[in-house]
């Protein structure tokens, strides 16, 4: 059953630990899908990640080093998680995104915000209507022309 779990237990971690350090840790090691911070308690904390390969090797590279952001004054302890990190539903997310899920969905708010803008709308209805009067005239210029040139 064990072999399911990608989450890993960090033990040892100092109190000033926030989520986006954990973020930005243990993401340089693959893929972190969700990271937990046990609010009554300081000292350890959860990561999970997506597969159960790039936890092995997070796990590997980082059990009994010394990471300063973590804990600037001891190893931390990574092992197996007991159980697996449940990825928090949307409403729940909203305080610890990822900064990646942070980034798209600024970008996805710009992009609809940039198509319902009504002012691009009207500049390009206004230059089509520009076009359509210079239009004519160019043409009715060059059947002038085409007809002064039997008489000269």
């Amino acid at each position: 059953g064990s072999e399911v779990i990608t989450t890993l237990f960090i033990g040892g971690t100092g109190p000033n630990l926030t989520e986006s350090i954990l973020w930005q840790v243990f993401s340089e090691y693959g893929t972190v899908e969700t990271v937990k911070l046990p609010v009554t308690k300081t000292g350890f904390a959860f990561v999970r990640y997506a597969s159960r390969a790039l936890a092995d090797s997070a796990r590997l590279r980082l059990n009994s080093t010394v990471v300063p952001e973590l804990n600037p004054n001891r190893a931390i302890r990574v092992e197996w998680a007991a159980e697996q990190l449940p990825i928090p539903t949307q409403s729940d997310a909203q305080t610890s995104f990822p900064p990646a899920e942070q980034d798209s969905a600024t970008e996805t708010l710009s992009v609809k915000r940039e198509k319902l803008s009504p002012r691009d709308d009207e500049s390009n209805v206004a230059s089509d209507v520009i076009e359509a009067q210079k239009s004519p005239q160019v043409e009715s210029e060059k059947t002038e022309n085409s007809e002064e040139t039997p008489d000269s």
